[in-house]
């Protein structure tokens, strides 16, 4: 089956990747309890972008790597807040930065290019590790940043 990635399926998927859908014990699907998701689940499995993890109380429902590439190729919204710049310790947060692919590079050239107004030096590295959320300028020696996703395009 091929389903299209609407915003709604790619909203899902995302709350798929946090964790937040489980199937109760009668076979419907909900989003943290609130929300009944039965039959957009299911479709999502059909098209092979979930799988169900059977093996704790409550049956969650996991990405599979066709659902992870999907999710990561939709252009998605981070909001980067920093600790410190350099010896600022007030930056203001920016964002939404709208990233493609590559999320995580294009992440780094947006705090590059917005760090840059708080450094004197033009010559830093900026890392960033979206698993955990957070992000190095030169390694912290020049700063560290939060990075948050706040949705999908």
């Amino acid at each position: 089956m091929s389903l299209h990635p609407t915003k709604t399926r790619i909203a899902l998927l995302d709350q798929v990747r946090t964790g937040h859908v489980f199937r109760d014990s009668i076979g419907d699907s909900y989003i943290s309890g609130d929300r009944k998701v039965t039959h957009a689940i299911y479709e999502m499995q059909d098209a092979g972008w979930v799988s169900l993890d059977a093996s704790g109380p409550l049956d969650y429902w996991h990405l599979t790597d066709a659902g992870r590439e999907l999710l990561d190729a939709q252009t998605t919204r981070y909001r980067v807040e920093f600790a410190r710049v350099g010896r600022n310790h007030n930056v203001a947060p920016f964002g939404p930065v709208v990233s493609g692919n590559n999320h995580a590079d294009r992440i780094a050239e947006e705090v590059h290019a917005y760090a840059g107004r708080h450094l004197g030096s033009r010559f830093y590295t900026v890392d960033v590790d979206l698993a955990a959320g957070k992000g190095f300028i030169e390694g912290g020696r020049f700063g560290t940043f939060t990075v948050t996703r706040v949705g999908v395009e």
